[in-house]
């Protein structure tokens, strides 16, 4: 594993000032906390196209096993996707430091969710219905918590449900005319490799 680059907190604070500084605040936060390979990534495009001051996967504040950081940063922004927001210990300080946020936990079917992450990983899930079942099991445990916590949350299957027209309701937003985003497939990381 390489080091976390010394740079990428001053990139972080350079995107945040190109990005968002004519975006106003918005009145709640929202967070995409599904598991890898549920679609979260495009949810994060559609928060972005929304027009939610967003912020996806940070390397550094992943790798970090201090909470503290990553709260700090939650007031950079609006919504969120990815590592590190989707972690069990960040979700459950995010419910207490945040009551009034909004949570999207996107979901998919557990046998194509397997196939995903075995094109993901490139190298074989070595125990399928293990890896099922912990999948299940995660977020089993994300729908408890937030359930018991009484927080605001969908469930969100990007591959079957009706996108924008289950969304924007739940934030409290028109729907946008163009199509829902749909990024970071295998399709398009074969395409981006084969260039």
């Amino acid at each position: 594993m390489f080091a976390t680059p010394r740079w990428w907190p001053l990139l972080r604070r350079w995107h945040r000032w190109r990005d968002h500084r004519h975006l106003p605040a918005s009145p709640h936060k929202v967070f995409c906390v599904g598991y890898l390979k549920t679609g979260t990534t495009s949810v994060g495009h559609a928060l972005r196209q929304l027009g939610y001051r967003h912020a996806s996967f940070q390397l550094d504040l992943n790798r970090s096993k201090e909470v503290e950081p990553i709260l700090r940063e939650i007031e950079h922004y609006d919504s969120f996707d990815d590592l590190p927001w989707s972690r069990e210990q960040v979700i459950e300080r995010v419910i207490s430091a945040y009551p009034h946020a909004k949570f999207i936990l996107t979901v998919r079917d557990p046998d194509r969710w397997v196939e995903s992450a075995k094109r993901y990983r490139r190298k074989g899930v070595s125990d399928v219905e293990q890896a099922k079942r912990d999948f299940i099991a995660r977020n089993d445990r994300v729908r408890a918590m937030l359930t018991e916590a009484g927080c605001d949350f969908i469930e969100l299957d990007i591959a079957t449900d009706l996108k924008w027209e289950l969304l924007c309701p739940f934030l409290g937003r028109a729907i946008p005319d163009t199509p829902f985003p749909r990024v970071n497939t295998y399709e398009q990381h074969v395409r981006r490799y084969e260039m």
